[in-house]
């Protein structure tokens, strides 16, 4: 169990050992710069997205792809929940 001894909640918030930030940075990171290179490739050759077929996704395509993925996560949180209970 981790103790507690900051008196301070935001100094509890923004700690790192023992927190999600350094796990999350492990995402969060790649994400970012996969981001940063799609627009620096972007701004020079806007024919790009047509070349590589990125144009041809549209707003409810991308919607049904995440929600299929984060649907997909839960269900399986939820099952491994369900089986630690049952033990």
């Amino acid at each position: 169990m981790i103790e507690y001894e900051e008196d301070w909640a935001i100094l509890l918030l923004f700690r790192w050992r023992g927190s999600v930030y350094s796990r999350a940075m492990w995402f969060a990171f790649p994400s970012a710069v996969l981001c940063l290179l799609l627009v620096l490739m972007d701004t020079p050759r806007p024919d790009i997205r047509v070349q590589t077929g990125i144009h041809e996704l549209n707003e409810g395509i991308i919607w049904s792809a995440t929600t299929t993925i984060l649907l997909t996560l839960v269900a399986f949180r939820t099952r491994e929940g369900y089986s630690r209970f049952w033990e």
